[in-house]
């Protein structure tokens, strides 16, 4: 999980612990801003028991009429089930389920790797003056 900003908590499934613990309290998945249980973003990376498996067996379809995991372990912890979460350390998530987050994701990857930073630096400051002289 990693905390996001607010506006973008309708993207994802949010978590809500309990208190003192990286134990799920509740989850919902893609809540309004009003009823999201706190800021913390799950993004999918899971490790999933055989009780949850048997749960999504048995649960209706949720939003978009699609079968969600996150439905799967809310139901899970509300009979009883942990469920445990970490948060991201030493490093960051990057989302990549629209264009302009895909590229930003791209960019910070290559910003990493010795051999593509400065080429690539050269190409983006060559754009920003190009497109600088267009405005």
């Amino acid at each position: 999980m990693q905390e996001v900003p607010r506006e973008e908590i309708p993207q994802y499934g949010i978590v809500k612990l309990r208190e003192g613990t990286c134990e799920i309290e509740d989850i919902v998945e893609k809540p309004s801003i009003n009823e999201a249980p706190s800021r913390l973003a799950d993004f999918g990376r899971m490790i999933l028991n055989k009780e949850i498996v048997n749960v999504l067996k048995t649960i209706p379809l949720g939003k978009g009429n699609e079968l969600w995991i996150v439905d799967a372990i809310r139901e899970y912890v509300k009979h009883g089930g942990k469920f445990l979460v970490k948060e991201v350390q030493n490093g960051r998530w990057l989302t990549t389920g629209d264009p302009l987050n895909y590229l930003k994701a791209v960019l910070l990857y290559a910003l990493d790797r010795n051999e593509l930073r400065d080429p690539l630096l050269r190409f983006v400051r060559s754009l920003i003056a190009e497109y600088q002289v267009r405005d």
